[in-house]
C-alpha cells in the first residue's frame, strides 16, 4: 500500500529497536534500544545518553540515498529504492579504567564489540524478516514492497570515539540497509 509520508517507515523501525514487539525475530527487554542522537553530533552528548540508556546503548534510524524507478508521472504510486541507516552508540565506561592492572578494561571493550556484532545480526535477522515492518504499532502501513528491508544489502562500520571531557569511550556503529517503497505523492 502507497503512502504519503515515510515517517511511517522509520516509526515502525525505530519501534522494532526500542520495543519488545512480540514479532518473529523481534528484540528481548536485554537487546532493545533506547533512542539518541545519530553519529555527526558530538560525542560527548552521544556518550551520556548511551550511558544512561536502558541497555547502555541508543540508536536513531534515518533515511540516505533514494532513487526512484522509472514510472508514469501520472500515475498516483511511484516505486523508490531507499537507502536506511541506523546509527548505533554503545557506552564502554572511562578511559581511566584502561590503567587498571584488572584488565577490567579490555574485558569492556571486548564485551562492547561482541554485543555490537550480535546486535548487528539480530537487528538485521528482525528488520528483514517478511511482514515485521509493514505497519506501525499503531496500524500505519509503511509503504514497503516487499514487506521487509533487503536483508542481502546490510552493511555495518564499528568504530571506538574517545570522548575529551570526562575520559569516556563510545562504541559507535553505522549501519545501512536498503528497501523499496512505495510512495503516493497526490
Amino acid at each position: 500500500m502507497a503512502v504519503t509520508t515515510t515517517q511511517y517507515l522509520i516509526t515502525a523501525i525505530e519501534e522494532a529497536l526500542t520495543t519488545v514487539t512480540g514479532l518473529p525475530r523481534g528484540l528481548t527487554s536485554t537487546e532493545i534500544f533506547t533512542l539518541g542522537m545519530p553519529q555527526g553530533f558530538p560525542a560527548d552528548i552521544r556518550v551520556r545518553d548511551a550511558g544512561v540508556a536502558t541497555n547502555r546503548k541508543t540508536c536513531f534510524v534515518g533515511l540516505g540515498e533514494r532513487q526512484r524507478f522509472p514510472s508514469q508521472e501520472l500515475h498516483n504510486d511511484h516505486l523508490w529504492s531507499i537507502s536506511i541507516w541506523i546509527s548505533r552508540d554503545y557506552w564502554i565506561g572511562y578511559e581511566g579504567s584502561l590503567y587498571q592492572p584488572s584488565g577490567s578494561a579490555l574485558a569492556e571493550v571486548k564485551r562492547a564489540f561482541q554485543t555490537e556484532a550480535d546486535d548487528c545480526m539480530r537487528i538485521a535477522a528482525a528488520l528483514c524478516y517478511p511482514g515485521a515492518l509493514t505497519q506501525t504499532a499503531s496500524a500505519q502501513s509503511t509503504g514497503l514492497a516487499g514487506y521487509a528491508l533487503d536483508g542481502q544489502s546490510v552493511r555495518s562500520r564499528p568504530r571506538i570515539e574517545s570522548v575529551p571531557e570526562g575520559g569516556k569511550r563510545l562504541l559507535s556503529c553505522l549501519d545501512t540497509y536498503t528497501a523499496r517503497i512505495e510512495f503516493d505523492p497526490s
